[in-house]
């Protein structure tokens, strides 16, 4: 009997293994594929794991929350240097700050999630489940 129990828990446990890793392997194909931002940095950032055997966490650098959410007028100054350098029209031009207008949202991560979420645990539960 205990024997048997064993069995089950063990395959209980491999299935659901099957089932988070088939979830984080679509969730994150559909984020990157939705992912407005054309620079590889994020897209290739995304990811997942799977931790403890229960729990599914979806990861990304940390500009992924400004591009989710948008960022408010904000003023850029410099770090580590007097001033701030960059080109326009073919000049270099050196400011002490510049005054950012904001970026909107683009809120690609929730709208993957509302839009097909569901539908990726629907065919993780049948691949996995569905013959049980």
């Amino acid at each position: 009997m205990v024997k048997e129990i064993t069995i089950k828990k063990r395959e209980f446990y491999k299935k659901l293994n099957r089932f988070f890793f088939g979830v984080g392997n679509d969730l994150t194909t559909a984020l990157i594929k939705n992912c407005p931002v054309d620079k590889a940095e994020l897209k290739n950032g995304i990811g997942f794991r799977v931790i403890d055997k229960n729990k599914l966490e979806i990861f990304m650098p940390k500009h992924g929350f400004y591009v989710e959410f948008g960022t408010p007028p904000h003023i850029i100054k410099p770090k580590t240097k007097k001033a701030l350098a960059f080109q326009s029209g073919g000049e270099t031009i050196i400011v002490k700050e510049v005054k950012h207008p904001g970026t909107r949202a683009q809120p690609f991560i929730r709208n993957t999630f509302k839009a097909e979420l569901p539908g990726i645990i629907i065919k993780n539960l049948m691949r996995v489940y569905g013959n049980s």
